[in-house]
């Protein structure tokens, strides 16, 4: 695991830090686990408004789906 700083009031910090050890490591882990989905989920939205705008561009310059089916058969 690698070890990063997250910044909390102070309430927060004075709670966290009566955690027992134990408490602690759970906590921890709860919290990576929630971090990773969020990145995943701001990943995952990032890319497809990605493709929606590439998708939109696409059909600006002529680009339907007739076309990209043919364009798609050549290449087999």
């Amino acid at each position: 695991m690698e070890r990063i700083v997250i910044e909390v009031d102070k309430p927060t910090a004075i709670a966290f830090r009566k955690f027992s050890p134990e408490t602690k490591s759970l906590f921890n882990e709860t919290v990576a686990i929630t971090l990773k989905k969020m990145i995943n989920d701001a990943t995952t939205s990032e890319h497809m408004r990605f493709l929606d705008s590439l998708s939109n561009e696409a059909q600006k310059k002529g680009l339907t789906e007739e076309i990209l089916k043919d364009l798609l058969k050549a290449d087999d």
